[in-house]
């Protein structure tokens, strides 16, 4: 206790300093102490420096600054989180691009737009952003625009994100694309079985069960629901308990 006491003052010292750095236009620092600020649960300060960081053109402190805005537990201001979101994504951060789609996709805080969304969302897929692939492929649907939701989906399932390989298999296994076609849809369920997608296993152990595109399996289907129920698919452990 007695070092710690010493201690305090050359680690006061040592931030006032810091501080010093971030006010004469150093905006890592800026940053670095609003991380600081953030462990030590003191978010309304940390926000100061992460605005300061970004007012400096550091697009990290912009993304925190949004974040704080979106989540916090001192305010919620929609119009603030846009702003910092818009300064985020227009230096490259895709995720921030992905979070205002949704705000304007979903009208949180503002009115609905689709059309600035579904932009938004283009941005993000065409640099590889999977999950904005996913949710424009979602809005095709909507639109029964099959043909173009297929591609999208494929592309983000490619980028691992396991809901379109789901999703694509659905497409196929429901014939949303004109004829059914199971082994398509068995083989996007088994990747993403495989990658430990729950419900992935849980179609495709139907498909066993069914002998929809494979040969009728009991033993493979129930295997497959004891996976999806293991990874959480609440369906997969009632089935698989009525199996035994």
């Amino acid at each position: 206790m007695k070092y710690l006491l010493l201690l305090l003052p050359a680690l006061l010292l040592s931030k006032s300093l810091e501080e010093k750095k971030c006010d004469n236009g150093n905006a890592k620092i800026c940053h670095s102490l609003g991380d600081y600020l953030i462990i030590h649960n003191k978010t309304q300060e940390a926000l100061s420096f992460y605005e300061k960081g970004c007012f400096l053109k550091h697009e990290p402190s912009c993304r925190k600054v949004s974040e704080i805005y979106l989540n916090s537990d001192i305010e919620v201001n929609y119009d603030k989180a846009i702003d910092y979101l818009s300064v985020s994504c227009d230096k490259n951060n895709f995720e921030s691009c992905h979070d205002l789609a949704i705000i304007f996709n979903e009208g949180r805080g503002t009115t609905i737009d689709n059309w600035r969304a579904t932009n938004l969302y283009n941005v993000a897929c065409d640099n590889n952003f999977s999950r904005s692939c996913h949710n424009l492929a979602l809005l095709k649907v909507e639109d029964l625009n099959f043909i173009e939701a297929e591609k999208l989906y494929k592309k983000s399932c490619l980028l691992n994100n396991y809901a379109s390989c789901l999703n694509l298999g659905n497409m196929y296994y429901y014939g949303d694309l004109g004829a059914v076609n199971f082994d398509l849809a068995n083989n996007y369920y088994s990747i993403a079985c495989e990658n430990n997608y729950a419900d992935g296993c849980y179609n495709l152990a139907f498909s066993y069960f069914d002998g929809s595109g494979v040969e009728s399996d009991l033993e493979t289907g129930v295997i497959l629901l004891e996976k999806a129920c293991t990874l959480g698919n609440e369906k997969a452990c009632t089935t698989f308990k009525e199996s035994l």
